[in-house]
């Protein structure tokens, strides 16, 4: 069917979404065209066939916001999911600081429970100290991720919200990398 001259990308979005065997899926993305289409991409993994390995070679280089949300999408597989995940662990591991940032502050935090463990460096945590923080979800989330950094630790204990709601500032100093004199109450 591919080597026909006259298949499109309908033709291609059709067997990512209907075809049941994964050397076809392979055979569809080994054209860079249809690999690259966003309507393929949708189809391919919404469907069961969708081998980890295909998986990992077509979304490892995608923004960690993307992979986020395939990897929490209800319509996709669970083995699709969880090899999203495992790409979004990876990717945060080495990613850019800036995308960190966006995916931790887009999903309030959220994505923190995928991540648990993972540290971030020091320009992902000078970006994230660098922000007035006023939603109280995204304070919890940061505040129950045993790999938060100290000094966002800290930052987070000033900000205003904090201040005046004393669930979040206890929920804070109880953090293992809050500060000493969070921790005796001084905050």
């Amino acid at each position: 069917m591919f080597e026909n001259a006259r298949t499109g990308l309908p033709h291609a979005r059709l067997v990512a979404r209907y075809h049941r065997n994964p050397v076809g899926l392979e055979a569809l993305c080994a054209r860079a065209a249809f690999a690259a289409d966003t309507g393929v991409r949708r189809w391919l993994v919404r469907n069961p066939q969708l081998p980890a390995s295909l998986f990992r070679r077509l979304w490892s280089a995608r923004r960690l916001m993307e992979l986020h949300k395939v990897g929490n999408d209800r319509d996709v597989p669970e083995s699709t999911r969880r090899a999203a995940r495992e790409v979004l662990r990876q990717r945060f591991a080495s990613g850019p600081a800036e995308e960190k940032v966006e995916l931790i502050l887009n999903t309030e935090g959220r994505a923190l429970a995928a991540l648990i463990g993972l540290p971030v460096d020091g320009k992902t945590a000078s970006l994230l100290c660098g922000r007035t923080y006023r939603s109280p979800m995204l304070i919890q989330n940061i505040a129950r991720w045993s790999a938060a950094p100290p000094a966002l630790i800290a930052h987070l204990l000033k900000q205003e919200a904090v201040r005046r709601q004393p669930q979040l500032r206890m929920l804070l100093a109880r953090h293992p990398n809050a500060p000493a004199d969070a921790k005796r109450g001084g905050a």
